[in-house]
């Protein structure tokens, strides 16, 4: 699997990032789950995290080949 597929097979276009700040993607979702414990905003901090991450993911990609 490729860093793209795998971009491709993580992000949900349903859910938001913090870009590819994965510090403040955390803090974000610390903070929702110490205010709430309903299954919806947990399952949406998770996935704000896992965007972030492959906005991280993908940024470090397209670096890695702007340098080949």
């Amino acid at each position: 699997m490729t860093n793209m597929e795998l971009v491709k097979a993580m992000r949900s276009n349903l859910f938001a990032d913090r870009g590819t700040d994965v510090e403040a993607a955390f803090e974000d979702a610390f903070a929702i789950i110490n205010r709430s414990k309903e299954a919806a905003a947990l399952s949406t901090a998770l996935m704000v995290i896992v965007n972030t991450i492959a906005n991280v993911i993908e940024a470090r990609s397209e670096e890695h080949t702007s340098e080949l």
